[in-house]
């Protein structure tokens, strides 16, 4: 069946599907997680961070703090998130920017946590799309 598509289709129906696995892969919270640094008893000092260049990008009630993080893996450019410890508690999405030009600072706070994301998303993404490539590249030399 592959053989009759043609090698633009072939490449087309490859190329998809690896948008959507590099997609998914993004928002596959044990994946995510793992790019997080959390801290208990950290909240971000807002307008110190703001004024450096941090963003605010939103913030929803939250049952848990993996919820927290799992939404912010979700929201294009969020790479730290600070979560209010109850239940419901607030969540609240930055962005900060890169590590190497890292825009926040936090201060000790007893019922919050906070999680960075130790990776820039940018770098993430592609440590993930030359993974995918080489994965292509091991396949290939099974022909």
């Amino acid at each position: 069946m592959h053989r009759s598509m043609g090698a633009c289709g072939r490449a087309a129906l490859w190329w998809w599907a690896a948008l959507a696995l590099a997609h998914a892969r993004e928002l596959d919270p044990a994946a995510c997680s793992a790019r997080f640094d959390v801290q208990r008893d950290k909240i971000i000092r807002t307008e110190e961070s703001r004024e450096m260049g941090a963003r605010y990008l939103s913030e929803l009630d939250v049952g848990a703090r993996h919820e927290c993080l799992r939404l912010c893996c979700e929201t294009d450019s969020c790479d730290v998130f600070v979560y209010e410890e109850k239940s419901p508690g607030s969540c609240y999405l930055f962005n900060c920017g890169p590590p190497e030009d890292f825009r926040c600072k936090f201060t000790a706070h007893g019922n919050f946590s906070s999680g960075v994301m130790a990776l820039s998303r940018r770098l993430a993404e592609l440590q993930d799309q030359e993974r995918l490539a080489n994965h292509e590249r091991e396949l290939a030399t099974l022909r």
